[in-house]
């Protein structure tokens, strides 16, 4: 993530378009993300975050060139986990859709999802892991294939569990949260990202997501939020 300043490279940072990526971050902390790694360490290497904001670069077509790109950057692990199991919160929380859970199979392959068959609550090959077990001879058969990428299932999972939360929590969905201008700076240690005080929004503010994230030991950095005047051209 470490980036010499470019000619483009301000007093504050570089300019973005990107600039509510990082509010992700509080999100993802909601999800039980902190915890959920903490005790699935081998989750820890693929890091899901950076990988869910590759993804939301992408699908919101953001410039190569944008510095929100740098957040994205990860060496790929040697070793991928076997399988995938989604807090256990997720099921009450954020499931949706009425009737049972559904099971995608393909060969040795599975995925649980739930009742509206676009959230992921887990994904393995061979046995089912004990915390799925119970969940999984309540499941019926689903349309939906297994898929061989645990690792893209999960990212999926996380973003899709994110944009839930958003709709419910803050009314704001996830083109609106990241799609805002800022100037974003990045050292080993720090990423600091800078808004006017126009860009306030009371859709953030209320669950707290424009606060100071600070230290996170999960991401690597300590991250600052910070607001000031428009300044002069």
């Amino acid at each position: 993530m470490e980036t010499a300043p470019s000619s483009r490279w301000t007093i504050d940072g570089t300019p973005s378009s990107a600039g509510g990526l990082l509010f992700l971050l509080p999100v993802l902390a909601r999800l039980g993300y902190p915890a959920w790694v903490a005790a699935q360490p081998a989750w820890a290497r693929p890091d899901l975050p950076r990988r869910v904001f590759a993804e939301v670069l992408a699908r919101l077509s953001i410039a190569a060139d944008d510095p929100a790109w740098l957040l994205t950057k990860l060496a790929r692990p040697t070793l991928l986990p076997r399988h995938f199991v989604a807090p256990a919160a997720w099921h009450d929380q954020l499931a949706t859709g009425t009737g049972p859970l559904r099971l995608g199979k393909g060969g040795a392959s599975h995925i649980l999802w739930d009742a509206s068959a676009r959230l992921p609550l887990g994904a393995w090959h061979g046995p089912c892991p004990r915390p799925l077990q119970a969940a999984r001879r309540q499941a019926i058969p689903t349309a939906h294939s297994a898929a061989d990428d645990i690792l893209a299932l999960a990212t999926r999972a996380w973003l899709t569990a994110c944009r839930r939360w958003l709709r419910r929590h803050a009314g704001i969905g996830i083109a609106d949260l990241v799609r805002r201008p800022a100037e974003l700076a990045v050292t080993p240690t720090h990423i600091d990202l800078f808004f006017t005080l126009a860009q306030a929004d009371l859709r953030l503010r209320r669950p707290g997501l424009d606060l100071d994230p600070g230290w996170l030991p999960w991401f690597g950095r300590v991250v600052n939020f910070h607001y000031r005047p428009q300044r002069g051209p």
